[in-house]
């Protein structure tokens, strides 16, 4: 017989390689009336639960989780969280949940077309996309509006004089042509990748450390892409995002195709009726199409699918020395 301290049922999936742990009982009941206060609240009494639900050794190095809340202005609500951070808004991660909505029966072809969803950035939408035996195929999402910050920033950094794009897209994005560094987006390049992204990283946010706007709200990561010739009005590129140390998007991630996306927009390489398709390093890729222009905002359609990978019990026994869990470090 077990001695338990906690159960927590969680389905884990993964969005073209990112997983998605989505944590649907068991969960705290927390104060707020928003999905943004619910995660304050999540983060000052609860922060301990992470470390059960996505570190090592029930979790690993790269888990993604999201806490199923709810919500009082949409169908449900997502306070998203890696191992060391949250997100104001996942692109990967919604279409993870809605696969897994799909897995637990609460979304059924012929009956559900989709969904809302309020994050802590504000509310999104999402179509889910069925087979025709009624299995999941995709799902389209119904980004937060974003925006580009401006004209291009120039920066001083330890690679040289670096023009970076500042983009919202839930979250601020800085974005950068890998070729301008002569850094090669593939796998076996993964290491000098990540350590030149958390390096830029870092410098850009000192660059612009005096801009309230963007201060207030952080640099959420460096999405380096590589450019590929324009088509019939589309776009496609490789991209990696790169959050921090060991931190990188395994998914061509969401709300970074939006930023993209906006930022070709901008542009004027992509306009009303066009798209833009964006690859990871493996080779999958979601298609963003520009739903709504307005204001000099952007409402991105990200179109991806998801895959269910275990339905699992995370038992915590009280004699279990990793309560809490730990993280291993692998790349300075």
């Amino acid at each position: 017989m077990l001695s338990t301290v906690g159960t927590y049922h969680v389905v884990d999936s993964h969005t073209l390689g990112q997983t998605t742990r989505v944590i649907f009982s068991g969960g705290p009941k927390l104060a707020g009336t928003s999905v943004r206060e619910k995660r304050e609240d999540f983060k000052a009494r609860f922060e301990h639960l992470k470390g059960i639900w996505l570190t090592e050794p029930r979790g690993t190095v790269s888990a993604f989780g999201l806490l199923l809340v709810p919500s009082q202005v949409a169908d449900f609500g997502a306070i998203f969280m890696g191992t060391t951070t949250y997100e104001d808004m996942c692109g990967h991660g919604t279409i993870g949940l809605a696969a897994t909505l799909v897995a637990l029966g609460t979304l059924q072809a012929g009956r559900d077309d989709g969904f809302t969803l309020e994050v802590p950035a504000g509310v999104v939408s999402v179509k889910v996309l069925w087979n025709e035996d009624g299995s999941f195929s995709g799902a389209k999402l119904y980004n937060i509006p974003s925006y580009v910050y401006g004209d291009p920033l120039l920066v001083d950094t330890t690679f040289g004089q670096v023009t970076v794009d500042l983009v919202h897209s839930g979250m601020i994005y800085a974005l950068i042509d890998a070729g301008k560094l002569s850094l090669t987006l593939e796998p076996d390049n993964l290491p000098t990748i990540i350590n030149t992204g958390v390096t830029l990283k870092d410098e850009i946010f000192a660059a612009f450390s005096t801009r309230e706007d963007l201060t207030s709200q952080g640099l959420h990561g460096v999405l380096f892409y590589e450019e590929e010739p324009d088509h019939d009005g589309s776009c496609s590129s490789k991209h990696v995002l790169v959050v921090g140390p060991q931190r990188y998007d395994r998914s061509p991630c969401g709300t970074g195709t939006a930023a993209r996306l906006t930022h070709l927009v901008q542009q004027g390489r992509i306009k009303e009726g066009g798209a833009y398709r964006a690859f990871n390093l493996h080779g999958s890729n979601f298609t963003a199409r520009p739903a709504k222009m307005a204001d000099g905002k952007i409402t991105a359609e990200v179109e991806g699918t998801a895959h269910i990978m275990a339905f699992s019990n995370l038992v915590v026994e009280k004699t279990d020395p990793f309560v809490s869990g730990f993280r291993s470090r692998f790349w300075k």
